[in-house]
């Protein structure tokens, strides 16, 4: 597939929205036309028209950037095969009491194509505005409110871990983005123990005040909701960068104006 420099970004994704329909027809019956979509680079050819659209000038760009991941979003439930979550998921040493795996809810909520998601993913990762990262932030978020079994279903993709490695740069997402791990811990009962170890790195990096605040009451929430998030918290880490940042404020007690002086990054936290 190749793009045109013809067409107006509005009829580049209404033609596409056209494909979408036969493509979204023929997986109730059908895997042949998503593959030979595949085949045709159809998803690296929407992977550069998000791009292309992030940067362009037109002042219905952003109109049409929103419908196409509106459309890249829908395609993730096309597929003639469901996907189910791999039992207890790797990499889970805590679970909290009660919980169990979801199973997909059914054909239309459930993720049933892995490399449309991943567009969205790859996107997000190489989106030069916040407009484009805060649109697929949202639509990720709803692929997983839309059946309790996405997350599980996308876990091997670790989106939310490599999410965590940009949002100090784009302010507009942070507290979507741990809204998205309280839902984690408070709606489906799961402990995310790789997400929180991006946490943990990105408080040590302190590079962003607020996105370090926001973590913070997010990390209070989940040690209030329940006990086993202390040990938790130990294992990934948290522990040992909360303790240095103790130490940090506890400086700033002491001698505020000469701790602003040499840890200036810090004192915001004293406001949490």
């Amino acid at each position: 597939m190749q793009q045109s420099n013809d067409l107006s970004p509005l009829e580049i994704v209404e033609m596409f929205a056209g494909l979408s329909c036969f493509l979204k027809d023929s997986s109730d019956v059908s895997q042949t036309l998503l593959d030979d979509f595949r085949t045709c680079q159809g998803y690296v050819f929407l992977s550069d028209l998000l791009l292309r659209l992030d940067q362009a000038k037109e002042n219905e760009s952003k109109d049409a950037l929103k419908d196409l991941v509106n459309l890249i979003t829908s395609l993730t439930t096309y597929g003639v095969n469901e996907l189910r979550p791999a039992g207890l998921t790797t990499g889970a040493p805590f679970l909290l009491p009660g919980f169990s795996v979801p199973q997909p809810a059914g054909k239309g909520l459930s993720v049933r194509n892995i490399q449309a998601f991943s567009v969205l993913q790859n996107a997000f990762l190489k989106a030069k505005t916040c407009y484009l990262a805060q649109i697929i932030l949202d639509a990720i978020t709803n692929i997983y409110l839309s059946d309790n079994a996405n997350y599980f279903i996308l876990e091997p993709q670790h989106t939310l871990s490599q999410v965590a490695e940009k949002i100090t740069k784009l302010p507009d997402v942070q507290v979507k983005y741990f809204e998205m791990l309280e839902f984690l811990v408070f709606s489906l009962n799961y402990i995310p123990c790789k997400e929180l170890i991006s946490v943990s790195i990105l408080l040590k990096s302190n590079t962003s005040f607020s996105c370090s605040i926001i973590a913070t009451k997010t990390l209070l929430k989940f040690i209030r909701h329940h006990h086993i998030f202390k040990d938790v918290f130990k294992e990934v880490g948290l522990l040992e960068v909360m303790v240095n940042l103790l130490h940090k404020y506890a400086a700033v007690l002491k001698d505020p104006a000469q701790a602003y002086i040499d840890q200036g990054r810090t004192l915001p936290f004293l406001f949490i």
